[in-house]
């Protein structure tokens, strides 16, 4: 895959982004590699950069805490070979991808928005991931009995700055300690 096409796609997709994230997205083992990389797409590409730190696909984007989280999970899930695609999906969930021939749907959960989940279409074929930003709500979500069984895996992302990445911990259902 073409990762400038990636690159501009990836944005396009999902309006504002961290510099940081796209270069963990595009799994190149050498940042400065990806760092030129990126900054050749200034003259090949419509998106703009924002103080050097984010990348939009136009300066009307707004950044949103969702799509950040969603795609910085995304990176814990990277195949070994090549970047993940990535795909923006219908809400509440945020992103979705297929990783060895499964589907996958991230949805984050802000403070006081668990009633979101109510409103979600659960799918056989598909894996959850169901992100919370506040760690303290993985209880209150950990033990709805909706989400009960295998199709789901519970994280919560605390952010100390959004252009930096988040700290991810991933919880396992059936017992109160973290994996």
């Amino acid at each position: 895959m073409n990762d400038i096409k990636y690159i501009n796609d990836l944005i396009t997709d999902f309006g504002v982004v961290p510099k940081k994230l796209v270069i963990a997205l595009i799994n190149k083992e050498n940042p400065d590699t990806a760092d030129r990389l990126i900054h050749k797409m200034r003259s090949v590409s419509r998106i703009i950069f924002l103080d050097d730190t984010f990348l939009a696909a136009n300066r009307f984007c707004e950044l949103d805490i969702r799509n950040v989280a969603g795609l910085w999970i995304a990176t814990r899930f990277l195949p070994e070979e090549g970047p993940l695609c990535l795909y923006p999906c219908r809400f509440p969930s945020v992103v979705t991808f297929i990783r060895n021939g499964e589907a996958y749907e991230i949805i984050v959960i802000n403070d006081g928005e668990d009633n979101l989940l109510t409103v979600l279409n659960v799918e056989e074929d598909t894996k959850y991931i169901i992100a919370v930003t506040n760690p303290e709500a993985v209880d209150k979500i950990k033990h709805l009995d909706r989400f009960s069984h295998a199709r789901f895996i519970l994280a919560a992302v605390t952010f100390t700055s959004m252009d930096e990445e988040p700290e991810i911990i991933f919880y396992r259902r059936d017992q109160d300690d973290k994996s």
